[in-house]
């Protein structure tokens, strides 16, 4: 199911619900390396190499207490990965997290004073906008979710298969009550 389909459902009010993965998008990564992090610290974040090509974007959803929260997000190449080692952790303060390719978003915004960083960055309320993409057909595409309950610490892990780095995977919050694994 995709993302734009499983919006139409209502709110689950009774217990907290996952919706499991959902197709999101893709994100052009020729860099072979993405930004992970809160999309004001973009440019402060270490690269993590992942291979150059196209990804899947995928968020899973939780409704919790009448609302629907962003629990989880992944980005990959190849379907099938596995969970593997942690690979960084990253703070959030404006509870969202942006995804690019390194090369072009640090093309694109390195020459941008405060004011035009911010703008080039700017996306609607957490609340009203769960997950989007900034720039999607511009010279650098950014995919933004919020996270979860919000601002704090979150850890990004590594998908692989075969041996190889395809992805990475952000939990933010599982709060499926039928599901409490990490996958």
């Amino acid at each position: 199911m995709d993302l734009a389909d499983y919006l139409k459902e209502p709110v689950s009010t009774d217990r907290p619900r996952s919706s499991g993965w959902l197709v999101f998008g893709r994100l052009e990564v020729p860099s072979g390396a993405v930004l992970v992090a809160d999309p004001v610290f973009m440019l402060q974040s270490a690269p993590i190499e992942v291979g150059a090509g196209s990804f899947l974007v995928e968020i899973a959803l939780s409704d919790f207490g009448g609302r629907r929260l962003v629990s989880r997000l992944r980005a990959s190449r190849e379907p099938g990965g596995l969970l593997g080692d942690n690979v960084q952790r990253f703070i959030v303060d404006s509870q969202r997290v942006g995804l690019a390719d390194v090369d072009l978003f640090v093309a694109e915004t390195e020459p941008l004073d405060d004011a035009g960083y911010d703008a080039f960055l700017a996306t609607p309320p957490a609340e009203d906008v769960l997950a989007g993409q900034l720039h999607a057909e511009g010279p650098a595409p950014v995919v933004f979710a919020a996270t979860g309950f919000g601002s704090g610490a979150y850890l990004i892990r590594e998908l692989v298969l075969n041996g190889e780095r395809v992805g990475i995977q952000v939990d933010f919050a599982n709060l499926d009550l039928d599901d409490p694994s990490e996958g």
